[in-house]
């Protein structure tokens, strides 16, 4: 019996900022803002001085980065 193709999970940039597909260019700022000082690699250091939160600042950035120009925002909505 042939295996149906699984579909590739994509993360949600709106989802990792915390905010819905309708959001204006200045939620999605101000979630940015918001969502890099509490996952800042720099204010979640453990004792032997790593961090801690390095790979949820990484996506919170990588969302932002992809929601704040218009015209990459336009292609991750189609």
């Amino acid at each position: 019996m042939a295996q149906q193709p699984t579909q590739p999970t994509f993360p949600d940039a709106y989802q990792d900022l915390g905010l819905d597909a309708s959001a204006s260019n200045s939620d999605i700022k101000a979630a940015y803002r918001r969502l890099a000082l509490v996952h800042h690699p720099d204010k979640n250091l453990t004792a032997a001085g790593e961090a801690t939160d390095a790979a949820e600042f990484r996506r919170v950035n990588e969302a932002y980065e992809l929601l704040q120009d218009d015209q990459s925002k336009a292609r991750y909505d189609q």
